[in-house]
Order: C-alpha cells, then structure tokens, then sequence
C-alpha cells in the first residue's frame, strides 16, 4: 500500500509518477534537458538584445527598438520639432533655416562640426543660440539643465528623425508557425514534468497558468501590436512573464529530481 501512496499525484488521487521516484539516469537526464532550457531561454534574450537593439540608432535594447519590430516607428527629431515650431525665439530665421536643413538632410553626424561651414556649422549655431540654456549647471532663467546641448553626445539624442519599418508580415507568420509549436510544446512538456513533482498544487497550478496564458497573449499581441502600438507593453510584460515562470519550473523540477524517493 505505502509504494501505490507515494505515486499518487497530491490534488486528486490520480496515478501519477513522480519525478523522484525515477531511476537515477532518467533525473539526471530531465536534470541536462531543464539546464539546458535555462541556457536557451538566456540565450534567446541575448539575441533579442542584439539583433533588436541598434533598430532606433541608440545603444541598448529600447522600447522604441520593440515597437520597431513589431508596429513601426515614425518620429521626427525633437530637436527638428522645436526648431520648426520657432524655438528659440531669438534664433535668426536664416540660422534656423541652416539647422532645419541639416537636421532634414543625412549628414546629420557629419556636418555637426564641419571646419569647412565655419560660424554656419551646426555645433556652432546651437552653442552660440541654444547652450545657455540647455546646459547641465545653467542659471539663466527657465534654462532646462534636463536636456543639455552643449556635447554632440548631448545633441545625438535628439537630433535623429525615427523612421523604422515593421519585420514583413511574411516574416511575422513565419516566426508565429515557428514559435507557436515549439514553445508551446516546450511549456507543455516542462507543465507535465512540474506535474510529476511534489511542490503544493497552488504554486505548481499557478506557474503553468502564468506560461500557458503569458504565451498565448505574447504571440497575439505581435499581431495586434501592427495596428495597435500601445500592444507592444503586452509584448514586453507576457514575454518576461512567460521567460521568468519557465526558468522559475525548470528550477523547481531540476531541484525536485534531487529529492529522495519516498519510502
């Protein structure tokens, strides 16, 4: 009777194998297989991060970089925007002309500080008309130290328009019939070997809630994020989500294979 008892599984008194009560060879194989998902999933962060990471022209993975994927994005330049709505004031209106040109034109880096532009370079023009106020220790009047233009590391930053093309719709269902089947397989496999463990019924029931509905609503959302920019954010939270409670299994199943057999 006490061998039929410890392989019944805890929240209904169904027969259900344990992982523990597996030979040896078998839990040091579940042990590499849910190691090496650990690995994988890392692994698929690293190449979300590079590959995605440089879409807005700006060191690290953004959320502008994700929308770009995923939605597209198109954004002028803030500083093109101030200067076309006639900020600074003071700013002659041949100067902003020049800035307008430069910031429209794709020699943006180029010809910040171009010798050859002499007073009419752009470094020169937004340090004679603009760094007083927007400079890191400013004391003038409504200066914005916030935001300061005195460095071209100052300007780049929003000097750039944002032009960003969503991955091809081809594209898009091929990677959905890719990662549709293999990951739902994958956390389908890693909620049966959670199953087959002795961890409380609350906490394992609510880990393959968290995978099995974090995934379904992350892959819908690449869809709907086309039309819909403001679905990105379930991109972003369902996909961290989905990541964290499959690492989160994963360990609990490695440690689990570690248990003694109940005797």
């Amino acid at each position: 009777m006490a061998n039929d008892e410890r392989r019944l599984w805890a929240a209904g008194g169904a027969s259900w194998p344990l992982l523990r009560d597996l030979p040896g060879s078998a839990r040091l194989g579940v042990f590499a297989l849910m190691l090496l998902i650990i690995g994988g999933l890392a692994a698929s962060g690293a190449h979300l991060f590079f590959h995605d990471q440089n879409r807005d022209e700006q060191p690290g993975l953004t959320t502008t970089d994700i929308k770009g994927v995923y939605h597209g994005v198109n954004a002028t330049a803030p500083l093109l925007s101030s200067l076309r709505a006639g900020h600074p004031e003071t700013l002659l209106p041949n100067d902003r002309e020049t800035l307008i040109k430069w910031l429209e034109g794709t020699r943006i880096a180029e010809d910040y500080d171009n010798l050859d532009l002499g007073d009419a370079a752009p470094g020169e023009l937004i340090a004679s008309n603009c760094a007083s106020c927007h400079a890191s220790r400013s004391t003038v009047p409504d200066a914005m130290p916030s935001l300061p233009l005195e460095r071209w590391d100052d300007v780049k930053a929003v000097a750039f328009s944002k032009d960003i093309r969503p991955n091809d719709v081809k594209i898009l269902a091929a990677s959905t019939h890719t990662h549709a089947l293999s990951l739902a397989t994958l956390a389908a496999v890693v909620s049966l070997l959670l199953l087959m463990s002795t961890w409380p019924r609350t906490l394992v029931g609510l880990l393959v809630g968290i995978m099995g509905f974090a995934l379904t609503a992350d892959m819908a959302a690449w869809w709907i994020s086309r039309p819909y920019e403001n679905a990105i954010y379930v991109i972003i939270a369902c996909g961290a989500a989905f990541s964290g409670s499959m690492a989160l299994a994963c360990l609990m199943v490695m440690a689990e294979v570690f248990k003694p057999a109940k005797r």
